[in-house]
């Protein structure tokens, strides 16, 4: 049986997000980025295919719901952890991020302070490096 982080690897597509505030506009990202998770490590490139974001991740799938920390090493954010929860399954992913200092969420709910995004999982490369 695989475990989580092994069923994580590999490319994913956003396909929805939401945060409190509803105007907000996630600019950086744009409306559909892509995620590729490589060992413990993640790159984010924007709608366009630029990479905007790279980090390290850890995963705890022995609490619940399951957990999982994302590391800024490159962005606006370099240097924050953001508490997540997170599901999983072979084509989807969401998970449920706080923003820096705010406790690790406990339902998948955008509030303030909380963004929700989800997943598809993408067959081959996210875009043309």
């Amino acid at each position: 049986m695989k475990s989580d982080l092994q069923k994580l690897q590999g490319n994913w597509k956003q396909v929805s997000w939401s945060s409190a505030a509803p105007d907000e506009v996630d600019e950086l990202l744009g409306d559909a980025p892509c995620m590729e998770v490589v060992g413990c490590e993640f790159r984010v490139k924007s709608s366009v295919g630029s990479v905007v974001l790279m980090g390290k991740l850890s995963i705890d799938s022995s609490i619940d719901p399951k957990g999982i920390d994302w590391t800024d090493t490159t962005g606006p954010d370099a240097g924050k952890t953001f508490p997540a929860i997170y599901r999983l399954s072979d084509i989807e992913f969401e998970f449920c991020a706080a923003d820096q200092n705010q406790p690790r969420p406990r339902e998948f709910v955008s509030t303030d302070g909380y963004t929700v995004r989800r997943f598809r999982r993408l067959e081959g490369k996210m875009y043309e490096d």
